[in-house]
């Protein structure tokens, strides 16, 4: 009997490792639910960071307590944060899909701006992956928030493709299959922990 009592204890590795994908598609699902009043994206992602990063990494408890914790916290810079990012990326669309209209209708200075606008979106979305998680870490204004923010992608720049990798990985996985929605937005949040915590100890 007592060759089996550690197999049933909770801080067994095999149970820890259960319990942090537990939390993962906890997390994932609460993520989306705290997401769809749409302006609430930002402050829901720095939330689902602040409980990756911490809790589900070193596999504690905590991690749904951390998740509102950092929702309530950032809630309002967030949204200001948020709310302008949405119209400045509904603009980009709108212009990367008429250049690209362009482009099939053959117009020869379209094709140049077709690359130049694939770069600035593949940019655009690392400086995303930066955003909400630096707002779980540190305290911004939305102004400070977006000016850091935008000298760490410049900065880092290998880091910054590898976080638009990431997000458009996960965009194609949902895109496959609307179920990965269990645990796609936890992991990427969990990818992205491990490359952004890097970057931050260089400048704490």
């Amino acid at each position: 009997m007592s060759r089996f009592s550690g197999f049933f204890r909770p801080d067994n590795s095999l149970w820890r490792t259960v319990s942090a994908v537990a939390d993962m598609m906890g997390l994932s699902l609460l993520w989306l639910l705290c997401s769809l009043p749409v302006v609430t994206i930002g402050p829901a992602t720095a939330a689902l960071y602040a409980a990756v990063r911490g809790p589900v990494r070193r596999m504690e408890n905590g991690a749904f307590t951390t998740f509102f914790h950092s929702l309530r916290e950032n809630l309002k810079t967030g949204i200001l944060v948020t709310v302008p990012l949405l119209l400045f990326s509904a603009a980009v669309a709108w212009c990367c899909w008429i250049i690209w209209q362009m482009a099939l209708a053959g117009n020869p200075a379209a094709y140049a701006l077709v690359f130049f606008a694939a770069v600035l979106c593949v940019f655009l979305l690392g400086l995303f992956g930066y955003l909400f998680p630096t707002l779980a870490r540190f305290e911004y204004s939305p102004g400070g928030l977006l000016r850091v923010c935008f000298m760490l992608a410049v900065a880092h720049l290998p880091s910054t493709l590898l976080l638009s990798l990431l997000l458009l990985a996960g965009a194609y996985a949902l895109w496959l299959n609307w179920c990965t929605l269990l645990f796609v937005p936890a992991v990427l949040a969990l990818l992205s922990s491990f490359l952004l915590e890097r970057i931050y100890r260089k400048h704490m």
